[in-house]
């Protein structure tokens, strides 16, 4: 609503929420106010009207909470400091730690062992949270053989989580390229090959070949499998593969 011009000062926010939703106090708008502040998603200026920040921007563009954003963006930093963007396991927990998107409650106990050999790989953290996604989304990231990963022996919640991340994966990823793009980073390629592991669930080798439309992590590795590793080398052998459904590449 600040984004929009809706209202731009707290009291403007009172008299608009009263309006749409009956009374709200004008305690709990503040303070939801100082918290995107906080999050660096809003600005105070100095005649006490509210701004949007490009970081907020890139929230109410995707539809994504601003706190998530937030913590992206604090995440990603500690990669980027100490240079942590080829340990899969590092990665996974910028990803899914602490987010309000990715919260899940337990961790199931199929993956509790998986979840205990990654916390080895977590020197970068005060504390981890959001274990079980975390486990999940870095057993995608480290897996170098495409199997059929849905089909895995998982609880319930846990593929119902899995389809919440690749179902949501498109919006994740542009606002982390859209953050690194605000931050200097320049890590827009590495997160095209983070999210072509988590989506297809492939080790790196595989990464440009799922870049072909209609190209998933079973077909990819078949392709790699009979010699073609790059786009380059499908191109020079001028050969048609078919897909089960008679798509051609």
């Amino acid at each position: 609503e600040v984004y929009s011009k809706t209202f731009n000062t707290i009291d403007g926010a009172v008299k608009w929420f009263s309006r749409a939703l009956d009374s709200h106090p004008a305690g709990p708008i503040r303070r939801e106010f100082n918290k995107l502040i906080e999050w660096g998603c809003l600005r105070k200026l100095e005649d006490d009207t509210y701004q949007v920040t490009d970081l907020g921007k890139i929230a109410r563009d995707l539809y994504l909470d601003p706190y998530d954003i937030y913590t992206w963006k604090q995440n990603f930093s500690i990669v980027e400091k100490n240079d942590r963007w080829e340990c899969p396991a590092t990665l996974a927990w910028a990803i899914a730690s602490e987010t309000k998107m990715y919260r899940f409650d337990y961790v199931p106990s199929n993956l509790r062992q998986l979840n205990r050999q990654m916390k080895f790989e977590f020197d970068l953290m005060t504390k981890i949270t959001n274990e079980a996604y975390v486990a999940t989304i870095f057993y995608r990231l480290a897996k170098d053989k495409i199997e059929s990963y849905m089909h895995r022996n998982y609880d319930i919640a846990t593929a119902a989580h899995l389809q919440t991340l690749l179902k949501d994966s498109g919006r994740v990823f542009n606002a982390l390229k859209r953050i690194s793009i605000l931050q200097k980073w320049d890590r827009e390629e590495d997160f095209e090959v983070i999210k072509a592991r988590v989506v297809h669930g492939v080790g790196k080798h595989l990464v440009e070949l799922v870049k072909i439309p209609g190209i998933g992590g079973t077909i990819a590795t078949q392709l790699y499998k009979a010699g073609f590793r790059t786009l380059n080398d499908i191109v020079e052998k001028k050969t048609y593969f078919i897909k089960p459904d008679n798509f051609e590449v």
